[in-house]
């Protein structure tokens, strides 16, 4: 009996355990006319004094693009337009850029020779309204020193660019109109271990519940005999 209750007290005295986990933190910029220039606010990590340890942090940049192409084909015989609604986005801090992304959504519009009125209508033109792509972009750090930029009680800055770079074809002699909007959130996922130590039950309290529980047992044990 005296070796079962050693091997309880000792699993029952284990610490030190560690726990996986992650915590985000998210900022965002409305759908905005380009060419836009804007900022994300994130928190930096806190480690607790060193209880908690930073494995990796993820920057995850998640955006639309939307605009309307207007297009008028001026060209004595049919064409095919295509209307281009695009932009250049990057994402940067005082080190430099950070992530780039180029969305872009494209529609077409079957035009006639130009029916004599410049209007983005008719037979001629048109007005490609509501077109809109989405864009993901990603960036994980793991190295120690790039980690370690991220640990502290403040917040960390990243400037946003939207630069509209939508354009339009098919046609010798086109006319263009467009507006182009770019918005996005930023999420920022820090996995970090909790090494704080972790105790369940202790051991001198462990070895009265078990004293406690063979009293029990040896006084029904006495009832039975009786």
């Amino acid at each position: 009996m005296i070796k079962k209750i050693a091997l309880a007290t000792s699993l029952l005295c284990a610490t030190g355990l560690t726990q996986a986990a992650t915590i985000s933190d998210t900022d965002s910029i409305a759908l905005t006319s380009t060419n836009i220039t804007s900022t994300f606010t994130v928190d930096m990590f806190d480690d607790m004094g060193g209880s908690l340890v930073l494995n990796s942090v993820m920057l995850s940049l998640i955006g639309t693009i939307e605009g309307d192409a207007s297009l008028e084909s001026l060209d004595a015989s049919a064409a095919v337009l295509t209307g281009n609604i695009a932009a250049a986005i990057d994402l940067s801090n005082m080190s430099g850029t950070v992530l780039t992304a180029s969305p872009v959504v494209s529609q077409t519009f079957n035009a006639t020779s130009f029916d004599g009125t410049i209007d983005f209508g008719g037979t001629s033109g048109t007005v490609l309204a509501g077109l809109t792509d989405s864009f993901s972009e990603m960036v994980t750090y793991t190295m120690p020193m790039d980690l370690a930029a991220f640990i502290g009680m403040g917040s960390i800055t990243y400037d946003f660019n939207a630069i509209g770079s939508s354009n339009g074809s098919g046609a010798g002699n086109l006319i263009t109109q467009f507006a182009t909007r770019a918005g996005a959130e930023l999420m920022i996922t820090y996995n970090y271990t909790d090494n704080t130590p972790v105790t369940n039950v202790s051991a001198p309290s462990s070895v009265a519940l078990l004293g406690l529980s063979l009293l029990g047992v040896a006084g029904l044990r006495r009832k039975a005999k009786k």
